[in-house]
């Protein structure tokens, strides 16, 4: 988490990725990004890359409405790029069952239900080096 450089300001942000130079490459494909609560009384900004990296959205990905492409940060020059293959599904919550229980589950009310969309089939399973963060 970063603030701007003012450390009075309430304006806080959560890196999602960090890449380090141009020849690396994110793909998203069928995630949900989500945040809920408040960090020092600010509502923390979402912010897809910090610094480097290509950054492509496929396929259907849920995020919350205030995320930025690249980061807030006055330490670094940005050199990456976001491009939107697909435009990304936003909103305030994603209606997932109870996300303060840790029950991530979705339910059929959910913005989220049935959104998937069909991955390549040049994609097989299972995925080798998948991060799986459920905090």
């Amino acid at each position: 988490m970063n603030s701007d450089d003012d450390p009075d300001s309430n304006t806080y942000s959560f890196n999602i990725f960090v890449l380090s130079t141009n020849d690396e490459k994110v793909v998203l494909r069928n995630n949900i990004f989500y945040h809920q609560g408040t960090w020092d009384g600010a509502d923390p900004m979402f912010c897809l890359s910090r610094h480097a990296g290509l950054h492509v959205f496929e396929a259907k990905n849920w995020i919350n409405s205030n995320w930025t492409e690249l980061g807030p940060d006055g330490e670094l020059t940005v050199i990456g790029t976001v491009t939107q293959n697909s435009v990304p599904l936003t909103g305030s919550n994603p209606g997932l069952t109870n996300p303060s229980g840790h029950d991530f589950s979705v339910p059929t009310s959910s913005a989220v239900h049935d959104q998937a969309a069909v991955l390549p089939s040049s994609i097989s399973y299972p995925i080798g080096n998948t991060l799986n963060l459920e905090h």
